[in-house]
C-alpha cells in the first residue's frame, strides 16, 4: 500500500484511492468510465516514450485502462498490497497465479475435487508447457505431502465457496513456510 494511504481509514480508501483528485474535465468525485480502446499521441516522440514505458500513461485499451487502473489501486490499498491486477474472470486469475509461480518442468499437487475450469487447466493446458499435476484426495492431507516431488512449487485445494486457495512452496522459501495465493 502506498505510504500516503496509510493515514486513511478503510471507508475513505474505498472511495478515494486511485482518484485522489476529482475528474479534471467534470469535477466529478465518481470515477469516470472511459468507453474507449484507443488513445492519442501528441507526436512520434510521445508515442515512442509511451510504448517504451518511459512515459507512464495509456497506450491501448487492452493494455491499459484508466477505470481499471483506479479499481486495481483501490483493491491493492484495501488489501494492504503494493499493486493490484484485475482480470476478467476467476479462471484468468487462477491461471495468472499458477503461471507466476511455475515453469516448464515443475509439478503441482491438487485436490481431485477442484473447480472444473481449474482442473482442465491443470490436467490439459499446463502439461503442454511441461507443467504436470498429481491429483489427490482433499480429505487426506497426507496424500498432498506424499505427492510432492522435487519440482513442486504449488499445491491446490478448493473450498465449497467461490474462493479458491493455492498453497504454494517456492524455492525462495523454506518447505515449512508456504505462501497462500487467494483467488476470489
Amino acid at each position: 500500500m502506498a505510504e500516503n494511504n496509510k493515514k486513511y481509514r478503510f471507508e475513505t480508501l474505498q472511495l478515494h484511492v486511485g482518484q485522489e483528485q476529482a475528474d479534471p474535465a467534470t469535477d466529478s468525485r465518481a470515477v469516470p468510465i472511459y468507453q474507449t480502446t484507443s488513445y492519442v499521441f501528441h507526436n512520434f516522440d510521445h508515442a515512442e516514450a509511451r510504448f517504451g514505458l518511459a512515459d507512464p500513461g495509456n497506450i491501448y485499451g487492452r493494455l491499459t485502462n484508466s477505470t481499471q487502473g483506479v479499481f486495481e489501486d483501490r483493491i491493492a490499498a484495501l488489501e494492504g498490497g503494493t499493486a493490484g491486477l484485475a482480470v476478467a474472470s476467476g479462471a484468468a486469475a487462477v491461471e495468472y497465479a499458477v503461471r507466476n509461480i511455475t515453469q516448464s518442468g515443475d509439478h503441482i499437487v491438487a485436490a481431485k475435487n477442484i473447480y472444473g475450469g481449474t482442473f482442465n487447466l491443470l490436467r490439459h493446458t499446463l502439461p503442454r508447457d511441461g507443467i504436470t499435476t498429481t491429483f489427490v484426495s482433499a480429505e487426506n492431507p497426507q496424500e498432498f505431502e506424499d505427492a510432492i516431488q522435487g519440482r513442486t512449487p504449488s499445491s491446490s485445494t478448493s473450498r465449497p465457496s467461490a474462493t479458491r486457495t493455492l498453497i504454494c512452496r517456492t524455492s525462495r522459501q523454506s518447505p515449512k513456510s508456504p505462501t497462500s495465493i487467494t483467488c476470489r
